[in-house]
């Protein structure tokens, strides 16, 4: 796993673009760090706004389906809710059926049974329910249900589509189809869940209906719930309807979520996204799993609190038996593993069992995804003879567009790009699991490495409580807006405690060389290794409830062996002097001259970083991009006189770096043969060796080129021109900040170099 080290900036106080907000320094920090470099995006952030007006409505088809839906009200018509089995699917179903009741609609819902009929709109089923009805509205699937929905445009009955997972080229029939796919990618919808966009013409529906019964905000702990539930990412409308849904979920007057809140022992005053993802949406996930998801509905909506109470006694009975479930199957694929290790040669593992139950392959492929860092597809039998299963992806692998080039082999699929679900008989599996392979070996030739984003550096004795509850201005957390990780140096282990109920987990007891310790748990850490010497650790810190009592708790994330120190050496030598006046012509020419980049002069005396000879003296034109670039050099030169020449470089954009690396990527496939050196477009772009590497995993993330590294050397071949956004976003916020570290640090050696001067 490759770790991403924090950027150092700002460099001071003053520097600190965001010193004008009243936080702390350490948030600050991390801000600034995931790319808020102003005041008015970091409130924004923080404090997320809602729009003027429904923003639902700039979707395609959603005035339309406003429109109909109060057709239907004003009619008394017979309005039906096809729903989906998962908490997203849920939630979504009910706050539909809530809303519509509440204004007077003649309602009845379905949800599928897992088991029997998996996910989407099926045909058979649709028959029978839609007896009545005139107006069929689905939620949290129908994007490809064409079979089903040319069924019912034939029967005269009008079909609203609401859904979030990606559509095919040619769209099902239906008078409306509500979904923030067919909207451009960087609309403030497009990260919305099935339960976010019924929310949202809800929200429409209920602004022009004026109505006093139901308010929109009365949905918002129903729309958190699936939002969080569904991981959606956490930018734009979904970021501030989960804040706001976190808020209404602490204060909730359903019956259901408040027996919930009892039976798992949650303070509601500190509810978390946390404890929706890992206590509340387990429960209700197990009852679609494993059972009938449609009294989930009933779950959520109901006021009868003996009713209520009666069902979270249901839900808790499978959630326990999700848990066993979940367990068994792992442990199958890890022994299936241990006796074809061939598998792990792929970049997917592709595993069937008939006799697995179906409900729980997503929660083990998801862990599957997190232990080997690769797509998983598990698949069981079903009563149908198919074997059908559950995908879960890595990033930068869009796991639904690989198995659509797998069509042919299939009976079904759909998802969306971090998750999918799929059909196909026994005897496709093989031919399968090898043309997946291909699919996703065209999509990135390797897999992407895992990356770690640090996002602070401390001491042991500076994590607390107290340091805990101050991350929690960044909530919430989840996809786009990941749970600050925090790392220290030089920690060994002193004690290991197996803890759990399979003794799965590990308590681990760690100091550093001052001597203080901290305890950090391990989930699912006890494989019977544990790291020796001394360490780095990456870490989070959160304050949860305990009996009563705010306390901290700090999980282990990862670790790495911790790395040899450089010899100390000062940020710059003895005396620096300021030759920017006289310029080069000045210097005699026994001088040796660092300068790099595009603006470095032609001189016989300029020499790059890796070439400059010791020296009594040198000047420095171009300054290095960083402290360890500048130690290393110094190490090797040793000079006793600095002569600055120039002023650093203007700080470059992300874009325009990548512009420039491109460029010369593009000379060395017409010019070069394809060759060059990593050192080589150091020299060229004056930047950072890591920055250089994650251009090159960018630009082959973006389809342009395909790289061979072997070392130093680089070889280039033109890419097939397949985007991977995915991954190309992840690495674009690592090459910002590093590219604004090494602005800040040149910035930095300017000011002391006149101090030395």
């Amino acid at each position: 796993m490759k770790w991403l080290d924090p950027p150092t900036f700002p460099v001071s106080e003053a520097e600190d673009p965001l010193r004008s907000l009243n936080l702390p320094p350490l948030i600050r920090r991390i801000l600034l760090r995931r790319g808020f470099t102003s005041p008015e995006a970091a409130q924004s952030f923080l404090d997320p706004r809602p729009p003027a007006a429904p923003e639902a409505l700039a979707l395609p088809d959603a005035a339309r389906a406003v429109e109909r839906i109060q057709h239907a009200l004003r009619r008394k018509e017979q309005i039906g809710i096809w729903g989906d089995f998962d908490v997203d699917g849920q939630t979504a179903t009910a706050l539909l059926v809530e809303t519509l009741r509440a204004l007077g609609g003649e309602v009845r819902y379905y949800i599928p049974v897992r088991a029997t009929e998996g996910h989407g709109v099926h045909l058979t089923r649709l028959q029978e329910f839609a007896r009545g009805l005139d107006l069929l509205i689905t939620c949290d699937t129908g994007i490809t249900a064409h079979a089903a929905l040319q069924w019912a445009q034939q029967q005269g009955l009008d079909v609203i589509v609401t859904d979030h997972h990606d559509p095919e080229p040619i769209l099902p029939p239906a008078m409306a189809i509500v979904n923030p796919k067919r909207a451009s990618p960087d609309h403030p919808l497009a990260h919305l869940s099935g339960a976010g966009v019924a929310y949202l013409l809800m929200e429409a529906l209920l602004r022009t209906e004026s109505s006093v019964v139901l308010q929109p905000s009365d949905l918002l702990d129903l729309v958190a719930l699936g939002l969080i539930a569904d991981v959606a990412k956490l930018e734009g409308e979904t970021r501030r309807l989960v804040k706001e849904g976190l808020q209404a979920l602490r204060r909730t007057k359903r019956p259901g979520l408040r027996i919930l809140y009892e039976q798992t022992r949650l303070d509601p005053a500190h509810l978390t996204e946390e404890h929706v993802g890992f206590l509340l949406a387990p429960r209700l996930n197990a009852l679609g799993r494993l059972s009938d998801a449609n009294p989930a509905v009933e779950f959520l909506t109901t006021q009868d609190e003996a009713r209520a109470r009666f069902l979270a006694r249901q839900l808790e009975s499978l959630n326990l038996q999700r848990q066993w479930l979940t367990a068994q199957v792992m442990q199958t694929v890890e022994m299936r593993l241990k006796e074809n290790s061939d598998l792990l040669e792929l970049p997917v593992l592709v595993i069937e069992n008939p006799s697995w139950p179906g409900g729980v392959l997503g929660l083990v492929a998801a862990r599957l995804v997190n232990r080997y860092a690769r797509p998983v597809i598990l698949l069981t039998a079903a009563e149908d003879g198919l074997l059908r299963g559950s995908a879960r992806s890595v990033e930068g692998v869009h796991i639904t567009q690989a198995i659509a080039e797998c069509a042919d082999l299939l009976h079904s699929y759909g998802g969306h790009p971090m998750a999918a679900g799929l059909a196909l008989a026994p005897q496709n599996v093989q031919a399968f699991r090898e043309r997946l392979s291909q699919a996703i070996r065209k999509q990135t030739p390797t897999l992407p490495e895992p990356t770690l984003m640090l996002d602070a550096w401390v001491e042991l004795d500076e994590v607390n409580l107290e340091m805990a509850e101050m991350l929690e201005m960044l909530a919430p957390f989840g996809p786009g807006n990941a749970y600050p990780v925090l790392a220290t140096r030089g920690v060994k282990i002193e004690s290991v405690t197996p803890v759990g109920r399979e003794q799965e987990h590990l308590r681990l007891t760690v100091c550093d060389a001052q001597g203080n310790r901290q305890s950090l748990i391990w989930w699912n850490g006890n494989n019977g290794e544990w790291p020796q010497g001394v360490i780095d650790i990456a870490f989070t810190a959160r304050a949860q409830d305990f009996r009563g009592q705010r306390t901290l708790q700090l999980e282990w994330i990862a670790f790495r062996a911790a790395p040899q120190p450089l010899p100390q050496v000062e940020l710059l030598p003895p005396q620096v002097v300021d030759w920017r006046a006289q310029g080069i012509s000045g210097l005699p020419a026994s001088v040796p001259i660092l300068a790099e980049g595009p603006d470095a002069p032609a001189a016989a005396s300029v020499f790059n970083r890796y070439t400059l000879p010791p020296a009594a003296e040198i000047g420095v034109y171009t300054i290095p991009p960083g402290p360890r670039e500048w130690r290393e050099l110094w190490q090797r030169v040793r000079a006793e006189r600095v002569y600055w020449l120039a002023d650093p470089p203007a700080a470059l954009r992300a874009e325009a770096f990548l512009e420039r690396l491109a460029g010369l990527v593009k000379y060395a496939l017409r010019y070069k043969g394809g060759r060059a050196t990593l050192q080589e477009l150091v020299v060229a772009t004056a930047e950072r060796e890591l920055t250089l590497r994650l251009g090159l995993e960018w630009l082959e993330a973006g389809g342009h080129v395909h790289v061979e590294f072997d070392e130093d050397e680089l070889r280039f071949t033109p890419g097939e021109g397949q985007a991977n956004p995915y991954a190309q976003h992840e690495l674009f916020r690592a090459i910002r900040s590093l590219l604004q570290e090494t602005a800040a640090y040149r910035q930095l050696w300017t000011r002391q170099a006149r101090l030395s001067g």
